[in-house]
């Protein structure tokens, strides 16, 4: 079975990291529990998280309970660690991007070309990042980067 096995599957048309038997799995739990709440942490894409509230309403349909999906950005866990303090002393801060050197090789073409290294002993996370990017901003970055790559 592939590595990118579980990436080929969506829900409503919204990418699901799940395989599908664990898909099914779930809604059997979600059909015999009927609970009242659901928390995920560590949201992809949104997929999962579309799923449960479609299972929620399914369940809930006959008493009319009203529920909102309350939560962070898709994508987003409580507050992604990046780039970690150790792996600081091997990262090097271009600007709009980061490069974490995985071996001296790669630490020393940074180096050579005068990439700034990220101050260590600092950390990158969602906890701490000031700059976050909204859709079109996102949608521009990977426009360009189709361009750039086309060309």
């Amino acid at each position: 079975m592939s590595h990118d096995y579980n990436y080929f599957f969506s829900w409503f048309g919204v990418p699901i990291i799940q395989y599908p038997n664990d898909i099914i799995a779930i809604q059997e739990i979600i059909w015999n529990v009927k609970p009242e709440i659901i928390i995920e942490t560590g949201v992809a894409h949104g997929g999962s998280l579309l799923f449960y509230s479609s299972m929620l309403n399914l369940v809930h349909q006959k008493n009319k309970k009203d529920f909102k999906i309350v939560g962070i950005r898709p994508g987003e866990k409580l507050h992604e660690e990046l780039i970690s303090k150790a792996e600081s002393y091997n990262t090097f801060d271009l600007g709009n991007y980061f490069i974490i050197a995985g071996n001296q090789k790669s630490i020393n073409y940074c180096i050579k070309n005068k990439h700034k290294r990220m101050k260590i002993g600092n950390n990158y996370n969602s906890l701490n990042n000031e700059h976050f990017l909204n859709i079109s901003q996102i949608k521009n970055l990977i426009e360009n980067y189709k361009k750039k790559i086309s060309s």
